[in-house]
């Protein structure tokens, strides 16, 4: 099947390209910071597709064209209310909603960090981030979220004691 094996050679390449400049980079941070910042443009375009439901007219830089009318778009259809799911800069919501997944993730472990702007930027894009989440209608990633967000509560669980970590998690919530 041509198409099984295009998609998993291409699904092996990005994370195998992934994990060399993860390996070449050699700081964890520069690694998060960029994922959080990755997340805050694909949670704003993907907001904005969204609201519009279609395409905002980027393919310059790669959008994908979709329309509540086109065919093969994902749509979710209740009574008389039809919704298309944004696409983002990717070729179908679930996989715009696996990389939002990974931003998020990120983004709330730089709220946790100690530089101001920061914390900003990842309080941020939490708050962006799980707005485009809601809006993939992706229950995959809604489930990979919960899973994410109880293991991210346990590791930060001991740095829990300190007031100003409570403070920050209560806020953030």
């Amino acid at each position: 099947a041509p198409d099984a094996a295009t998609n998993a050679a291409l699904t092996f390449g990005t994370a195998a390209l992934f994990a060399m400049v993860t390996a070449c980079v050699g700081s964890p941070g520069a690694i998060v910071r960029a994922l959080a910042l990755g997340l805050l443009v694909n949670a704003a375009l993907t907001v904005a597709g969204a609201v519009g439901q279609g395409d905002l007219g980027l393919r310059a830089i790669g959008e994908f064209p979709f329309a509540p009318d086109m065919p093969g778009v994902s749509v979710i259809v209740s009574g008389g209310w039809r919704y298309v799911r944004p696409y983002g800069l990717l070729p179908h919501p679930n996989i715009l909603a696996g990389s939002l997944l990974i931003g998020l993730l990120a983004a709330g472990a730089l709220y946790f960090s100690g530089a101001r702007v920061w914390r900003a930027i990842g309080g941020a894009g939490v708050i962006v981030g799980t707005v485009a989440l809601l809006l993939t209608f992706s229950r995959a990633a809604w489930v990979g979220a919960a899973i994410g967000g109880v293991a991210f509560l346990l590791a930060i669980y001991p740095l829990l004691r300190d007031r100003r970590v409570r403070a920050r998690l209560i806020a953030l919530t």
